[in-house]
């Protein structure tokens, strides 16, 4: 957000794991391999690497574009053990975009030391918090989760607060 009045909020959502983000993979895929055809094997692939990385967008992306070096099955075993996969060397791309540890360290970066302390805490809810949840244990007030909120660390999803998996990791 940029805090000014004349803003309007358009929420993004991570995209369909089952549908839209295998679309995104191919699409990205077809930019550095022209021809490529999922085998069945590649497919199944391709939808743990969308799982993996929850459909985000950018994640996608940089993992199809390892396809250049390595079959599907090789990135999403890779994705298993590591984020450092997901990243680009194009140039034209901002550096705070070319890996989701830059991302991820760009948003870091933007928070206060305990703004910091509590995203730290709150990644130990693996399946999404309640405030009362936040408070008892990760010691956090309305204001401070209103904050990560804003600055799109936090997602408030159907009564619960979540962490995009990447992120808790």
């Amino acid at each position: 957000r940029l805090q000014l009045h004349e803003e309007q909020l358009l929420p993004v959502p991570n995209l369909d794991v089952a549908t839209s983000a295998p679309v995104l993979f191919k699409q990205a895929a077809q930019k550095v391999l022209p021809h490529v055809a999922p085998t069945a094997v590649e497919t199944e692939a391709i939808a743990d690497i969308c799982q993996s990385v929850a459909g985000l967008p950018l994640a996608i992306e940089l993992a199809a574009g390892w396809l250049r070096h390595m079959p599907c099955t090789a990135v999403a075993t890779e994705l298993h053990h590591s984020l450092a996969l997901l990243t680009s060397s194009l140039r034209n791309v901002p550096e705070r975009h070319r890996s989701m540890t830059a991302v991820f360290d760009h948003s870091w970066a933007l928070l206060t030391p305990p703004q910091r302390q509590l995203l730290a805490r709150l990644a130990i809810f693996h399946g999404g918090f309640t405030l009362p949840a936040a408070q008892a244990i990760a010691r956090a007030d309305w204001a401070d989760v209103i904050i990560l909120l804003e600055q799109s660390l936090v997602r408030h999803e159907e009564g619960r607060y979540t962490l995009h998996p990447l992120l808790r990791q």
